[in-house]
C-alpha cells in the first residue's frame, strides 16, 4: 500500500485512510495503523506506527503521533520563517 501511495498519492486504490483531527491523518495498511501528517512538498511524514487491535487507536499512540505532529508543524513553520528572510532562496 505504501508504495501505491508513493507512485499514486493517497487516493490510490486500495488505501484507506480517514482524518482522526485537524491535520492528524491514519493510514491502515493490514493489521496496523501509521499516523501522518502532510506537510509542503506536498510530502507525507510517517509520525507514529501501531499494530492495530481495536477499532480506535489507543490514547497513548495518538499522544505519541500528536506530539511528533507538533513538533514537524513547528520546524516546517520555522523553515518558511527562515525562506522567507532570505527571499525564498536557500544558504
Amino acid at each position: 500500500m505504501l508504495r501505491a501511495v508513493q507512485n499514486y498519492g493517497l487516493d490510490a486504490p486500495g488505501v484507506e485512510k480517514r482524518q482522526l483531527e485537524g491535520k492528524l491523518w491514519e493510514l491502515k495498511p493490514a493489521q496496523h495503523r501509521l499516523m501522518y501528517v502532510m506537510i509542503a512538498g506536498p510530502s507525507l511524514v510517517v509520525l507514529h506506527g501501531c499494530k492495530k487491535e481495536s477499532r480506535r487507536a489507543k490514547t497513548g499512540d495518538l499522544a505519541a503521533a500528536r506530539q511528533r505532529m507538533k513538533q514537524v508543524l513547528d520546524e516546517e513553520r520555522e523553515l518558511k520563517k527562515v525562506k522567507k528572510s532570505h527571499g525564498g532562496r536557500h544558504d
